[in-house]
């Protein structure tokens, strides 16, 4: 059970750093975008629309988390983190984004076939690259994470070097 529950807790870990990694990518974005086509947020509704955007963006990273946690799960098991390699580990995520952003772009009824397959491919790499830009940020972090475990080092309190 308690195997289980740490699976759970970080599935759910991995779609939480998904979907804000996604919510702030699509915020940056949409505001990069807004400047450069000579546009600024003259109303407080416009940047509600950009968060919005965001907001939509980072939920369906939430679900591509949850999507990825299921590949780490089917591909990594019994692997220590320092053994895994970063490059693949980007790979992966870039395929579990394709696939699992085209199932929730179809599922949504956004493609209209034939019209729209120019546009559906170029969603298709530009999901791929953050999702493995994102896998790749992912698997770094834990394999930090790992070098300075606190939960097993007998710490009762933070040290000092870390800054927190």
């Amino acid at each position: 059970m308690r195997t289980l529950l740490r699976r759970l807790r970080g599935a759910v870990g991995n779609a939480f750093l998904w979907g804000a990694g996604w919510f702030g990518i699509g915020l940056v974005v949409h505001t990069v975008i807004r400047v450069l086509s000579g546009g600024r947020y003259l109303w407080p509704w416009e940047f509600y629309n950009a968060v919005y955007m965001a907001a939509f963006l980072g939920v369906s990273g939430a679900v591509i988390g949850a999507g990825f946690s299921v590949f780490i799960a089917a591909n990594y098991r019994n692997q220590s983190v320092e053994r895994l390699s970063p490059w693949r580990f980007a790979f992966g995520g870039g395929l579990v984004t394709a696939l699992v952003s085209l199932g929730l772009l179809l599922s949504r009824g956004w493609w209209i076939w034939p019209m729209d397959l120019p546009v559906l491919i170029a969603y298709m790499g530009v999901y791929s690259l953050v999702g493995g830009t994102i896998a790749f940020g992912t698997i770094k972090l834990a394999q930090r994470g790992d070098e300075t475990d606190l939960l097993e080092s007998g710490f009762e309190e933070l040290p000092p070097h870390l800054g927190l």
